[in-house]
């Protein structure tokens, strides 16, 4: 088979199955969040080194797997 057309098949799989993986957490995300009361972890953000990635700080709930980025009111 040509490399192209095989190349050209594993691109489409591949965004099909981040699209559906995407599709997927928002639904999830959508139909917890109308229920949820947001209680879970806060992960202090750590600056970037040469040596390491930084990230910001960012609050996680446990229930609906939500991510925030200031804390969440529940």
């Amino acid at each position: 088979m040509n490399k192209k057309v095989i190349f050209g098949h594993a691109s489409l799989l591949a965004v099909g199955v981040w699209a559906g993986v995407f599709i997927n957490t928002s639904q999830t995300a959508l139909a917890a969040g109308s229920s949820c009361s947001h209680s879970g972890n806060h992960y202090q953000g750590k600056a970037p080194t040469y040596r390491e990635s930084g990230y910001s700080e960012y609050w996680a709930c446990c229930q609906c797997h939500e991510i925030f980025l200031t804390q969440p009111s529940g």
